[in-house]
């Protein structure tokens, strides 16, 4: 049997401009999220994607991440 055509990979790219006078830096993020459940709501997927971007500005280290199924799955229906 195949992939499951209800779960989805989406490759994202999430860009910031800067704010200087709030102190808030140019972020730009690609990465990953895996094992979207399709059926869902758009807002889960935003909020994956939003939860990728506050991960990379807390972690600079790396500029790709991955958000699994797991990470935001708990309210998707």
């Amino acid at each position: 049997m195949g992939p499951d055509p209800n779960i989805s990979d989406y490759k994202v790219r999430v860009f910031e401009d800067e704010a200087p006078h709030l102190d808030i830096p140019a972020q730009d993020v690609t990465g990953w999220i895996k094992g979207h459940t399709r059926r869902s709501s758009v807002w889960y997927l935003v909020r994956k994607i939003a939860e990728l971007a506050i991960r990379e500005n807390e972690t600079t280290s790396d500029n790709e991440q991955d958000v699994s199924s797991d990470d935001t799955q708990q309210n998707e229906k």
